[in-house]
């Protein structure tokens, strides 16, 4: 009987450090599908953006003009 206690607790640490093991490996799993599809919409993101027109549209919503442009803000204010 002492025996099989002995074996029974010399293959506890391995048992569990090998279910904690598949435990990590399946949130690992996980992530990386999440961030595979984080890479997907990123990629998509950058196609977009790659073109002059969309880089110009960014500027522009930020504030940037051309030199020699009048922002309309700018208009607006001198009105009042």
């Amino acid at each position: 009987m002492l025996l099989v206690l002995l074996a029974g607790y010399l293959y506890a640490g391995p048992v569990r450090s090998y279910l904690d093991a598949r435990a990590r490996t399946a949130q690992d799993r996980q992530q990386l599908a999440h961030l595979e599809q984080q890479q997907v919409g990123l990629r998509a993101r950058l196609q977009a953006l790659s073109s002059p027109g969309a880089i110009e549209a960014l500027a522009r919503a930020d504030g940037y003009v051309y030199p020699g442009e009048t922002p309309l803000s700018a208009h607006v204010a001198q009105d009042r």
